[in-house]
């Protein structure tokens, strides 16, 4: 997997780095895995919803909030390239892995588990969770 470095530079061309402050958290979510299915929140602040096929063969499910400024979005408040890399290993770290599709099946048809999470309700979840059950 590549470093920050390689992915944010000022330089790239990908527009992930904006002034003083990065915010695109494309770049990373693209370099943990093939991603299957990937929902964003449509607003200012909000959640982001991935599954992805892993390297290791297992699949995977990460979901994180963002927002629109360095005291609500984690990326935003990196100082530097350092600060970048290690969000970045976090939301790797973060990542839940299933063995089987239908292990991420059955993660998604457990209600009673779901119900406790924050983003159970949200139309882009509820639309991601659909679209995991449909595969």
């Amino acid at each position: 997997m590549k470093k920050a470095k390689e992915l944010y530079k000022k330089d790239n061309n990908q527009n992930s780095y904006w002034g003083d402050f990065w915010y695109d958290y494309q770049p990373m979510l693209d370099e943990f895995g093939e991603i299957i299915i990937q929902e964003d929140e449509e607003d200012y602040q909000g959640s982001t919803f991935v599954l992805y096929k892993l390297s290791n063969g297992k699949y995977g499910f990460l979901n994180f909030g963002w927002g629109s400024c360095s005291g609500c979005d984690a990326l935003r408040a990196c100082c530097d390239i350092q600060g970048v890399q290690m969000l970045m290993d976090s939301l790797f770290e973060d990542i839940k892995e299933f063995d089987t599709l239908e292990d991420v099946k059955t993660y998604f048809n457990d209600e009673e588990t779901r119900k406790l999470s924050y983003f159970y309700h949200t139309e882009e979840f509820v639309r991601f969770a659909k679209r995991v059950k449909e595969l």
